[in-house]
């Protein structure tokens, strides 16, 4: 079973084109950035939460204070999971990128788990009330790279 873990600001919405791409996935699950953002160290908790999760790892969460703890290792089979990003957060998307490729004492190397971004190079021009020119993302021409 192939499962997304979507990293999406709270105030960002998928557009049509991306709700599709996703349909790829058995299952998605969306992991929501505040409005504020995180700073680093509620990044690196989250780095290891969504590391542990896609990898396929067992995990648990601590009673009290309900971070997620490894409790086994990473899966041995092909778990082809993903963390896709639709709003980049660029420490994140360097520490999953990292965590994803292991290798084993033989050298070895697998990938644990995909890490994916939405990209699209389509703009389209749009005129403002005052007549100024800006160029916007459209809609259409989404890639999951």
């Amino acid at each position: 079973m192939k499962k997304a873990y979507v990293v999406i600001n709270e105030t960002h919405k998928l557009m049509e084109e991306q709700n599709a791409i996703l349909q790829q996935y058995d299952e998605i699950e969306f992991i929501k950035v505040p409005a504020s953002g995180w700073n680093l160290d509620q990044m690196k908790e989250k780095a290891e939460e969504i590391h542990f999760l896609a990898s396929g790892a067992e995990v648990t969460q601590h009673p009290e204070s309900g971070k997620v703890v490894r409790v086994g290792l990473p899966a041995d089979g092909e778990m082809n999971n993903a963390v896709v990003f639709v709003s980049p957060i660029p420490y994140l998307m360097k520490e999953l990128s990292v965590r994803s490729v292991v290798a084993n004492e033989v050298g070895d190397i697998r990938t644990l788990y995909d890490v994916r971004v939405f990209h699209n190079d389509r703009r389209e021009k749009k005129e403002l009330p005052n007549g100024k020119i800006i160029m916007t993302v459209a809609s259409t021409g989404w890639q999951l790279v």
